[in-house]
């Protein structure tokens, strides 16, 4: 008799605790979730059922709708937001450069993550120089200017002779 007394007062300590541990978390916020990682989520899964057809349409759609977005916004929330996306690619590029150069000190790396390196590499090379200014792209077809003689014509294919019978 007094060891399912013993057992009723355990549980019913339990439930008393438990529900004391429901009680308090209830009362504290959640901790926010990143919207964009639970949208890229929730994405992945719709785009997986579908059709390749549809799931072309589908991203289409997606990207109007972020581009229209983008024309909604002023020149400072464009650049405010251009300069964040630029910080999370540069800490992104920092974090697979770290990861890499690990490897390399260890000797675990492969030949396809050695140039993988070297890419990455020049990249952070070019993100440290700046933005560079647009080049220009020469036209061959158009002189520069007017008295500027056109560029030599390309040498046209030689033909090939038919194979003399034997």
């Amino acid at each position: 008799m007094k060891r399912i007394r013993l057992i009723q007062s355990l549980i019913a300590f339990a439930v008393a605790c438990s529900s004391n541990a429901f009680l308090r978390a209830a009362d504290e916020p959640a901790p926010p979730k990143k919207p964009a990682a639970v949208d890229r989520e929730k994405l992945r899964e719709e785009l997986k059922n579908l059709s390749p057809e549809e799931r072309q349409a589908k991203l289409k759609e997606l990207r109007e709708k972020q581009r229209e977005e983008l024309k909604n916004l002023s020149p400072e929330e464009r650049q405010a937001k251009a300069k964040e996306l630029q910080a999370k690619r540069r800490e992104r590029l920092d974090k697979q450069l770290t990861e890499l150069h690990k490897k390399k000190a260890d000797g675990t790396i492969t030949e396809q993550e050695t140039k993988q390196l070297e890419r990455f590499e020049q990249l952070k090379k070019r993100f440290d120089e700046g933005p560079q200014p647009p080049r220009r792209r020469a036209n061959p077809a158009k002189p520069a200017s007017p008295d500027a003689p056109a560029p030599p014509a390309k040498p046209a294919s030689p033909e090939k002779k038919p194979a003399a019978p034997e």
